[in-house]
């Protein structure tokens, strides 16, 4: 399904891949009709940052979370698992995402982040291996730039892949974040000892992953 247009100029209606409910709600921020993630944000949804894409309202999110996007089911083929890990040294904080940044991992990059940030040290958080961001997602990158700027924290992104940066791109985020080319060159830029970063996890992956 696609999200549409609604009666009024500035509106937009989601319609739920699950049961076909519709939302209504505003697009604001984006003045981009293909652009709903902000909307999505918003209402509590899951899916595609892009209209085009699948959407579900949490309560079909929740009663079938294997109902995902093409690109999502090809991830999960490959064998990805899905976590956060977090590696902490005394001068910076790298939080590494793994597969899917979606409604499953979302909860553990947002209490990463935040956890982080709070700490006071530059973060780096490496995207190597992310295979897709969806748009709650975005919604913790947006909200992490905020916290990191309102503590005066250096938040960086590390290796994201095309499907990333293009994301960030047309959501217009990129320019809000430094962007490296890999983690060690991100440590290399805000000083930090890589040796050391690597060598302390504090947070590893969940049982079962």
């Amino acid at each position: 399904m696609t999200a549409v247009p609604g009666a009024r100029d500035t509106s937009i209606d989601v319609i739920c891949d699950g049961c076909g409910a519709v939302a209504t709600t505003g697009n604001s921020v984006v003045n981009d009709d293909d652009l709903v993630w902000t909307v999505l944000v918003e209402i509590g949804w899951v899916g595609s940052p892009f209209a085009s894409g699948q959407h579900r309202c949490p309560r079909c999110a929740v009663a079938d979370p294997g109902q995902r996007p093409a690109a999502y089911a090809a991830a999960d083929r490959r064998g990805t698992s899905a976590r956060v890990t977090v590696h902490a040294g005394a001068s910076a904080t790298v939080i590494a995402a793994h597969g899917d940044v979606d409604a499953r991992l979302v909860a553990d990059l947002r209490a990463a982040l935040t956890s982080a940030i709070a700490a006071g040290r530059p973060v780096v958080l490496d995207l190597e291996r992310v295979t897709v961001i969806d748009a709650i997602a975005l919604g913790v990158l947006v909200r992490s730039r905020q916290a990191a700027r309102q503590n005066e924290v250096p938040l960086c992104l590390a290796a994201p892949s095309r499907f990333v940066l293009t994301v960030l791109h047309t959501m217009r985020l990129l320019p809000a974040f430094p962007v490296f080319d890999t983690r060690a060159d991100a440590l290399a830029a805000l000083g930090a000892d890589a040796d050391r970063v690597h060598a302390e996890p504090l947070i590893a992956p969940r049982a079962g992953d």
